[in-house]
């Protein structure tokens, strides 16, 4: 005999199911106000971990967090302050559920970002460009 649900039960055992599978976004989407103007990468790292209600891990040895940096947002998603406060540093990052892994940029992410890879003198001759800079 199969056992019987009621539609009450369904109906959470279904929003659990949804709210399980939107965690990952749960951290990206916090929104975070700061003003941090030439403090270590640390102190940016806590304040931001404390107001995001996140954790950020990471190595010393890959990431300095005593450069110093300077970000400034204004209930922003979480995000898109990380963008822009490791967008000039040697620093990447990603989400894993409620924590944000930081770690050091490869070379293939640098030569990405790279967007005018063509030489300033004209050229003359049999030309070869490159797939990727």
């Amino acid at each position: 005999m199969r056992p019987k649900f009621s539609k009450l039960t369904k109906t959470l055992l279904i929003a659990a199911v949804c709210s399980i599978t939107q965690v990952p976004l749960f951290a990206q989407n916090q929104k975070v106000t700061v003003n941090l103007k030439n403090v270590p990468l640390g102190t940016a790292i806590h304040e931001i971990e404390k107001q995001a209600m996140v954790k950020m891990a990471y190595s010393k040895e890959f990431v300095d967090t005593d450069q110093k940096v300077s970000v400034k947002s204004s209930g922003e998603e979480l995000d898109n302050v990380l963008k822009r406060l490791f967008g000039k540093l040697d620093v990447s990052y990603s989400y894993e559920g409620e924590n944000v892994l930081l770690y050091k940029k490869n070379n293939s992410e640098k030569k990405e970002k790279k967007t005018n890879c063509l030489p300033r003198k004209p050229a003359q001759g049999k030309l070869a460009f490159p797939e990727r800079c």
